[in-house]
């Protein structure tokens, strides 16, 4: 005997998600249900996820693009790789020169060719609201000002992030209408304190790896490897791969630090014959668990 539960999208969260099968229509105890289900078969129980569209009213209820969560079956296609790009987190916020947004305004951009909103007055000329975006497995150093016009029209993922850092900034605006002096002076402090912070995160503070692309997928100009980059003030797990002559227009003395460690006969590494014999007889506790021992170096 069989039981049948139907169940909605939160409440199936909470299953234990095994192999689950596609239908449109199911017959269960003499009822016809009208789908399209999703169906899991455990034993003496089956649990129909009803996936008809559901359309909801309240703001509260909305679900962002991220907090999606794609099924496929054994027979379905994997999804293609994302072709737009997705928030990760709004940074900061400015009134800015009208077009002065984009590719243009990244820091290694701006060196380059210089800051597209440099000299800006907003109390004479026409400006806009426009954010500073940390892009999802991008680093810091690719950070871009955008307006809310620019990320619609590239169609961007994650614009949630963006509703909630607004309501955030306006609470922050009638905070400080309403604080004392005092908690209004500690407040910049503090403000000036992660601005310094965050530009930190695009400094590199060593380089702990680099790897040769194929030639089909190598865009890196001049001949340069990619390079894994640590950056500062940020977690090993923040590494990212970076294109070589970009690292090597900023960070040359990263690189060269970099060659040296690994040209260095005192200080072993994984093409060390010493380190690949020992490492079999170093306890579990002892072994080094860092992300540059996982490392082709």
């Amino acid at each position: 005997k069989t039981e049948a539960t139907v169940c909605t999208h939160e409440e199936a969260a909470s299953l234990h998600w095994r192999r689950w099968i596609g239908a449109a229509r199911l017959s269960v105890g003499g009822s016809e249900l009208d789908g399209p289900f999703l169906v899991q078969v455990c034993p003496f129980r089956l649990f129909l996820v009803d996936i008809t569209p559901v359309y909801k009213e309240d703001e509260e209820l909305k679900t962002d693009s991220d907090d999606l969560v794609e099924v496929c079956g054994e027979d379905v296609p994997p999804p293609e790789e994302d072709e737009f790009e997705t928030l990760e987190r709004v940074m900061e916020v400015r009134i800015g020169r009208k077009g002065a947004t984009g590719a243009v305004t990244t820091v290694y951009a701006v060196e380059a060719d210089g800051d597209p909103n440099a000299n800006f007055d907003p109390s004479r000329q026409p400006g806009e609201v426009q954010y500073l975006m940390k892009w999802k497995n991008w680093s810091h150093i690719h950070n871009t000002w955008e307006t809310e016009e620019t990320l619609k029209q590239q169609n961007v993922k994650g614009m949630k992030k963006l509703d909630n850092f607004k309501k955030k900034d306006q609470e922050k605006k009638k905070w400080l209408k309403a604080a004392s002096p005092e908690d209004v002076e500690y407040f910049n402090c503090q403000q000036e304190l992660m601005d310094d912070l965050h530009s930190q995160y695009q400094l590199v503070e060593r380089i702990i790896g680099k790897r040769m692309l194929p030639p089909i997928v190598f865009k890196s100009a001049a001949g340069y490897p990619d390079y894994l980059c640590k950056w500062q003030g940020l977690s090993y797990s923040e590494c990212s791969w970076e294109d070589g002559a970009l690292i090597a227009r900023k960070f040359q003395k990263c690189i060269d630090e970099y060659m040296s460690r690994n040209q260095c006969k005192t200080i072993p590494s994984r093409e060390c014959k010493v380190t690949a014999l020992n490492a079999g007889h170093l306890s579990k506790q002892m072994k080094p668990r860092s992300l540059y021992n996982q490392l082709n170096v």
